[in-house]
């Protein structure tokens, strides 16, 4: 495999096990948003995280857990 700094962001998620995916919400006041949401292939409950990401937004390497 080639090293991380060969590869983007994006073919490292890609490449990932897990299930991710863009979700929109809409909050009490109307106001929509979006979230990502990542979680493992099982059927079994799993634990969760929740990742609040400063001002530059949530990037491509965010969502790879800020590798």
């Amino acid at each position: 495999m080639p090293s991380q700094s060969a590869i983007s962001a994006l073919e490292i998620l890609a490449q990932s096990p897990r299930h991710h995916q863009w979700v929109n919400v809409t909050a009490e006041n109307g106001h929509p948003f979006s979230t990502f949401a990542v979680f493992p292939e099982r059927k079994a409950n799993a634990e969760i995280v929740i990742v609040i990401h400063g001002n530059h937004g949530l990037t491509d390497w965010m969502r790879l857990g800020g590798r």
